[in-house]
């Protein structure tokens, strides 16, 4: 595995940057930083030992290969460095589309303009 390039994401750099010249991306929890990476091509390794539902474990399975501890990730990634699998979950959009709901984000907008001009009327 000589061939790789790693980069430490650091204050240098936004984590947007970052993201934008990443082939994977390892997040430690479910985050901003998670929404932002699933934005990206990469494939994403997410680390996660909280309780989340079934539900929403499930979409998020479908863009992050999810791991509850450190070793398994280790494990998982490896596995997928050696087996050259990448870009297995980089094509998902349910998880987007879930999280962000975008079919209702113009409503949305909408109604927050609607009440921050009655809270300025005032």
């Amino acid at each position: 595995m000589k061939n790789y390039n790693l980069l430490i994401c650091e204050q240098s750099k936004s984590f947007y940057q970052c993201i934008s010249e990443a082939d994977i991306i390892i997040v430690h929890t479910i985050s901003t930083h998670s929404v932002e990476a699933a934005f990206s091509n990469a494939d994403i390794f997410l680390f996660e030992d909280c309780e989340i539902d079934d539900k929403i474990l499930s979409v998020i399975k479908k863009r992050m290969f999810v791991y509850k501890n450190l070793d398994e990730l280790f494990k998982g990634l490896n596995e997928y460095l050696q087996n050259k699998n990448f870009y297995l979950k980089s094509q998902d959009t349910e998880f987007l589309n879930k999280i962000i709901d975008f079919a209702n984000i113009q409503n949305r907008t909408n109604k927050i303009i609607e009440n921050l001009l009655k809270i300025l009327e005032k």
